[in-house]
């Protein structure tokens, strides 16, 4: 069945800043994890010793603890809030109301289209609407 594009505009992706957040906070623990485990292996090889192989490390080596402190917390927060603000502006759809841009979210793939039979089919469905929305 084909769709046709209902609305001209490109909808922002359905990410609360809430979900953007959460997601920035995780790739920082990832990032600050692979730069601590790396920063072992430098010591070690600074140090002399032979590098081990990454299995026979310690558990608490292979994933350290990252904490996330409020300082972090606060900048992800401002740029989750500016990302998604500017995916708004950019969208076309900032002037209207949540609600509203809630609302016209499900045509935002288009609407499926149908053929008819005839015109006499289509007499039938007007017909049929007048008579339950006169």
């Amino acid at each position: 069945m084909p769709t046709f594009p209902f609305i001209k505009c490109p909808f922002p992706p359905n990410q609360t800043q809430r979900d953007l957040e959460s997601h920035l906070v995780e790739v920082l623990r990832k990032l600050r994890r692979a730069r601590a485990v790396k920063m072992v292996d430098l010591s070690n090889e600074a140090e002399g010793a032979q590098s081990t192989p990454s299995e026979d490390l310690p558990e608490e080596i292979k994933s350290p603890v990252v904490h996330v402190v409020n300082d972090d917390h606060d900048r992800i927060s401002r740029r989750a809030k500016a990302l998604t603000d500017r995916r708004q502006a950019a969208s076309g759809m900032a002037h209207l109301k949540k609600e509203d841009r809630e609302r016209l979210f499900p045509l935002r793939d288009g609407i499926n289209l149908f053929r008819l039979a005839n015109e006499h089919r289509a007499d039938e469905i007007a017909a049929e609407m007048q008579a339950e929305f006169p």
